[in-house]
């Protein structure tokens, strides 16, 4: 509406780590807020300070809403997916701006098919950015 992307600014908190096993580690955002208007997948950029004091940027795929395959909390969450990122950053502010709507959360029949799909919106952030690369180092 101001000629800017939509961001929301929180603390990485550390979340049920299903992400991580699923093959696609996601930073956990609490919501403060009760009325969400994004719900779904995104592409999106995030900026991170560390506690350190670090600046780290990275494009991601960004899920927002209630996780309801896996019977999400009753609290919306904000995940991202943070592409060709492998750093602990528990208790980091993150900035994730919202880019490129892909998709509607939605509840799958499996795990398998949340994980397939999940590996298809990845594609899908890569190409809207143009980034190359391979998940395969979050595979097990």
């Amino acid at each position: 509406m101001h000629g800017r992307d939509y961001a929301i600014t929180g603390t990485e908190v550390k979340g049920l780590q299903l992400g991580r096993n699923l093959r696609f580690p996601t930073c956990n955002l609490a919501l403060d807020r009760k009325n969400i208007p994004l719900h779904g997948v995104y592409s999106c950029r995030a900026v991170i300070e560390t506690e350190d004091g670090q600046s780290l940027q990275a494009y991601g795929a960004a899920n927002i809403g209630y996780r309801p395959t896996v019977g999400g909390p009753e609290e919306a969450w904000l995940e991202v997916h943070l592409l060709d990122f492998n750093q602990e950053i528990y208790g980091a502010r993150m900035q994730v701006v919202f880019c490129h709507y892909i998709r509607a959360e939605q509840k799958f029949d499996s795990l398998n098919a949340l994980v397939q799909q999940i590996g298809t919106d990845v594609q899908q952030v890569r190409a809207f950015f143009s980034v190359s690369g391979d998940d395969s180092k979050f595979h097990d």
